[in-house]
């Protein structure tokens, strides 16, 4: 700054020309260093004062500057957006260049991605209105002759400024900037700029993150009711955890709500829906980026269909991205996609006839997707009951057909089959112990292990879901890590007594015994014996408490950490004639399922586990000895070779699969998808059936 030497230009202003020529001229790796030194030392607040500087090269070096700085990290949008004047940049505008131009309507652009929609709508309103000219016609004049790759940032800011106030009846600068989009978005002869439009339309729904990147994809993943990653849960699937990033301030939150329905209101209302027709034929391009993009903003813009008032677009949107959203439901190998698919069709169910558009000709295909994603989403579960009941008469929605059967008669008779991850693991009667796969509709061995002397008769996962435990006649459960293919016993606990069912929490162990009671083993050794008075027949566990169903027909809730006993169903005492044991019992949600014998086959009873009201029952003429419930379905293995399905909301039989032989069903296990029922027979027939 001192004058001891004459120059022509003050050395702030020759070092930011300097500066926006060594960053515009340079290989991105150099350009990028550079910039990123910039950060280091502080130097972004000075060249934000270039922005207001008297010569107007200074003030395009500046931007050029800034912009670059913004595209590299973009948390140092908001130091600009704070320190920024913006008036002298818009004089620039009319005398400058056309990249010039573009440099200063990318910089504009840039800059209202901040993460608060309050902050980006100010700073609209100053590019609207403190120009020396008018910004929203010079933009549209310059929009008319801009390069191809240029015209969809422009339309964007265009359209912007023109939704500042309520949207009018008809805007010339509105509907240029969206025939604009829709043009770019459609011409295949310039895929970059195809590409650009896509990405444009997403930027549109107004809601950024702290690096300026749209959180259209993290907002409909929560609107879809994942409101957390699962990966920690399900390690295949794939969400980005951003949802941090999502405002909550009540003021953003209204500002961001408010732009999203003008926005969404205009782009949607366009020539009675044309945008759908170029997002559906942008889903089918062999660009996957784009084909992304254009899925993205069609499930969003379906989505806000549901709150805006319907003048007859929402037909447009069904024609077009109906059979698409279909198809992505059950093929996307993104889970992110599949989900977002579901939330799309969740919209199309809230349109007029919607529920009979989407069970007309695709009730099986929706069905099936939205079962595999129950577990991450209680949209598929709401989604389920409501195309169940629609469908309620079509019970071939219920059907399944066997996939595979293997016969394992040289090892008895199979006791117990478990699922774990992408394996079926099974006991039986000589002591082993067998891990398959299933694939390709064949259910491979992958392993035959025997540590036990006597019948395995049961296995189960521990509740960290990263150990087997197996129990067995030969007084023995032992504890099993689980490899890839394999599984290995690590440890080997002696129960001093005969294991006829097993339970495991994470600090007990706990097991039918030869005679009365239950055993309780904690992790030091230490066991005890509860319910003593009672000859129990099967267990079931769920958040610290255990179940028991009894020989007299009886069933308790034991709490684990206090051993209070709570009666469910009070037990029959018969001095002559035949016991009425409970012979299967399940948990699933809020209610209890417990399997008794009647006189001419099975009662199935129902309660609610809160407060032990009964809230159901079955009635069948077979003889029931195994039980699996799913979301939809109860599944009953009797005797004769026979599991019975049924509707377990309705209540009703809806199926019947016939196991070809005149066995006993033992034990059944659903995959974690519920579409693929494992069953062990008493006959040794391992056999898979899968609801088709």
């Amino acid at each position: 700054e001192e004058d001891l030497v004459k120059m022509c230009l003050n050395p702030r202003t020759a070092a930011v020309l300097l500066l926006a020529q060594v960053i515009g001229s340079s290989g991105e790796i150099i350009a990028s260093s550079v910039v990123k030194t910039m950060f280091s030392e502080k130097a972004i607040e000075a060249v934000v004062g270039s922005l207001g500087a008297e010569w107007a090269e200074e003030r395009i070096a500046a931007v050029e500057i800034l912009l670059r700085c913004m595209e590299e990290d973009g948390t140092c949008r908001s130091t600009i957006a704070d320190k920024a004047e913006l008036s002298p940049i818009l004089e620039s505008f009319i005398s400058a260049t056309d990249a010039e131009r573009f440099k200063i309507v990318e910089f504009f652009s840039e800059l209202i991605k901040l993460n608060r929609r309050t902050f980006n709508e100010r700073i609209l309103h100053i590019i609207k209105e403190e120009g020396p000219f008018s910004t929203m016609h010079t933009l549209l004049i310059y929009l008319q002759t801009a390069l191809q790759d240029q015209r969809p940032v422009m339309a964007s800011l265009l359209l912007q400024l023109d939704l500042l106030v309520e949207p009018r009846m008809m805007s010339i600068y509105r509907e240029e900037a969206i025939d604009t989009l829709i043009s770019c978005l459609g011409n295949s002869d310039f895929p970059t700029t195809q590409l650009a439009a896509a990405d444009t339309i997403m930027s549109l729904q107004g809601r950024f993150n702290s690096f300026g990147k749209p959180l259209i994809r993290e907002v409909l993943l929560k609107r879809a009711g994942v409101d957390k990653s699962p990966r920690s849960a399900v390690q295949e699937d794939h969400i980005s955890n951003f949802f941090s990033e999502i405002e909550t301030i009540p003021e953003e939150e209204k500002a961001a709500d408010d732009w999203e329905r003008k926005i969404a209101s205009v782009l949607v209302s366009h020539e009675f829906g044309i945008l759908f027709e170029a997002l559906a034929d942008g889903m089918k391009s062999r660009i996957s980026e784009l084909r992304s993009a254009c899925f993205i903003s069609a499930t969003w813009l379906v989505n806000m269909l549901t709150i805006l008032p319907d003048t007859g677009i929402q037909g447009a949107a069904r024609v077009c991205l109906l059979k698409q959203f279909v198809n992505k439901l059950n093929s996307a190998k993104d889970i992110e996609h599949r989900i977002l698919s579901m939330l799309a069709l969740n919209s199309f169910l809230h349109f007029s006839d919607g529920v009979r558009d989407l069970t007309a000709s695709y009730a099986k295909d929706i069905l099936k997707g939205l079962r595999e994603l129950k577990r991450l989403s209680p949209l598929a579960s709401e989604m389920l009951n409501v195309l169940v009941d629609e469908n309620q008469s079509k019970t071939d929605i219920w059907r399944h057909k066997e996939l595979i059967q293997v016969d394992c008669r040289d090892n008895g008779e199979v006791l117990s089959v478990i699922w774990f991850k992408d394996k079926t693991i099974s006991g039986h009667t000589d002591g082993r112990i067998k891990v398959w796969t299933l694939k390709d509709n064949v259910l491979l061995l992958l392993q035959e292990i025997q540590e036990h002397t006597k019948a395995v008769t049961n296995l189960t996962i521990s509740e960290s879901g990263d150990r087997l435990y197996s129990g067995s006649l030969d007084r023995t459960a032992k504890i099993w890590s689980i490899g890839k293919e394999t599984i290995h016993c690590e440890q080997v606990q002696d129960m001093k007594d005969q294991i006829h069912n097993l339970v495991v929490t994470n600090s007990t162990t706990c097991f039918i015994p030869q005679g009365a009671g239950i055993k309780v083993q904690s992790l030091n050794g230490e066991s005890k014996l509860l319910n003593s008075s009672k000859y129990v027949k099967c267990l079931a566990h769920a958040h610290g408490r255990l179940y028991c169903g009894c020989h007299d027909s009886s069933v308790q809730e034991i709490h684990l950490a206090t051993g209070t006993i709570s009666n469910i169903q009070s037990g029959s005492k018969r001095l002559l004639g035949k016991a009425n044991p409970i012979h299967a019992l399940k948990i699933h949600g809020e209610l209890i399922y417990a399997v008794g014998s009647s006189l001419d086959g099975s009662a199935i009873k129902i309660w609610n586990n809160s407060n032990y009201n009964m809230v159901g029952s079955l009635q069948t003429g077979s003889e029931v000895r195994a039980m699996a419930v799913s979301s939809e379905l109860i599944y009953l293995g009797c005797k004769g070779g026979v599991v019975e399905i049924w509707d377990k909301k309705k209540h009703i039989r809806v199926d019947t699969l016939q196991l070809g032989t005149n066995c006993k069903v033992n034990c059944m296990s659903l995959d974690s998808n519920e579409d693929i029922l494992v069953i062990g027979t008493s006959d040794g027939q391992i056999q898979a059936w899968e609801m088709t």
